[in-house]
């Protein structure tokens, strides 16, 4: 099999090139443009409120050099948590605005900043709002072993923790993700919801190609946008998603699509080996076909104590540097 275009975890190991440093400390880069809008979704003749819609932020700065980004929270997770930090540091999005990129940032369909129709709350069978389980987030996420207990080098501000939990939204969903929810199998994968699917390409089309950026069951929507549509999708760029396809048959229409992968530490606690295994796969077959991709494992370039909310770590800055060197080298 032949691997070449497959990067290796030590080429990434510098991390932080002097072409992505430069650009995120040029002085005359600034913000110009901060807002939101909705995109998907509709409001029929016969229905008393528009739904299936999504909340997206954008962030531009004056000068814009780079491919738009379009960065995607995990299940039950909304914007913040690429927008702000618990302990009040810039997110992801002005960090990756302030080196050229439009950056669009997604609420997913029926989460809470996005609304959910009251229709669904309503009638004989209504519809389960669902939240995390604060008690359950911190094994699962990396934080430490049990709540209020963190892991010694953990990177999550974890003093400012009340913070992170306040930004939980409710969320509109089938099952639930909090209370007694058994955990061990994290694995089994959710279906892309179609209708998220579908407000996510009604933004690709309204922006133009993105490089798309999801977190975790981000995944799922994001991996059949690029199976479906590749043509508007110009990167992919996987936080310790779901859904990373295993088989060489289900990356054959998007072997043009360069993509990275980036995992945190306690892997292993959380049983996260499976997805991170799928994540290699999906690389190697990328490679197999005479595609690029690539898997970064923190740990393995020396960067200890980060969880499944990397991009409120701690050291997220230093991280969206590692990613924005990538993006430079690889997305045209």
């Amino acid at each position: 099999m032949n691997l070449s275009r497959l990067v290796t975890l030590s080429a990434l190991l510098a991390g932080l090139s002097a072409c992505a440093a430069d650009r995120a400390m040029e002085p005359d880069r600034y913000l110009a443009d901060v807002g939101m809008f909705f995109v998907g979704g509709s409001a029929p003749a016969d229905a008393s409120q528009h739904a299936d819609q999504a909340l997206v932020h954008y962030f531009k700065a004056n000068r814009l050099d780079a491919a738009p980004l379009v960065l995607y929270p995990g299940l039950g997770l909304s914007s913040y948590i690429f927008i702000s930090t618990p302990d009040g540091r810039q997110g992801w999005a002005q960090q990756f605005a302030l080196t050229g990129h439009p950056v669009y940032v997604y609420d997913p369909v029926e989460t809470g900043p996005s609304g959910f129709p009251a229709a669904a709350l309503q009638g004989n069978s209504p519809a389960t709002v669902s939240s995390w389980d604060i008690n359950q987030i911190w094994p699962r996420w990396g934080f430490g072993p049990e709540r209020d207990k963190a892991h010694e080098n953990v990177r999550f501000p974890v003093a400012d923790i009340d913070q992170f939990y306040a930004s939980l939204p409710p969320r509109l969903a089938s099952a639930p993700i909090s209370g007694n929810e058994k955990a061990p199998n994290r694995g089994a994968v959710r279906k892309a919801s179609g209708k998220d699917v579908a407000a996510l390409i009604a933004l690709l089309e309204q922006i133009g190609p993105a490089v798309l950026i999801p977190h975790s069951m981000g995944g799922t929507s994001v991996f059949e946008v690029v199976r479906t549509r590749p043509e508007l999708v110009k990167a992919v760029v996987v936080i310790e998603p779901v859904g990373c396809p295993r088989s060489a048959d289900a990356v054959k229409s998007w072997t043009n699509v360069p993509f990275l992968a980036v995992y945190g530490d306690y892997v292993e606690q959380r049983g996260q080996t499976g997805r991170r295994d799928a994540c290699r796969s999906t690389a190697q077959n990328l490679a197999a076909a005479g595609g690029n991709g690539t898997v970064l494992e923190l740990t393995e370039v020396g960067v200890f104590g980060n969880t499944h909310l990397m991009m409120q770590d701690n050291n997220s800055a230093a991280i969206a540097a590692r990613i924005e060197t990538w993006l430079r080298e690889n997305v045209r």
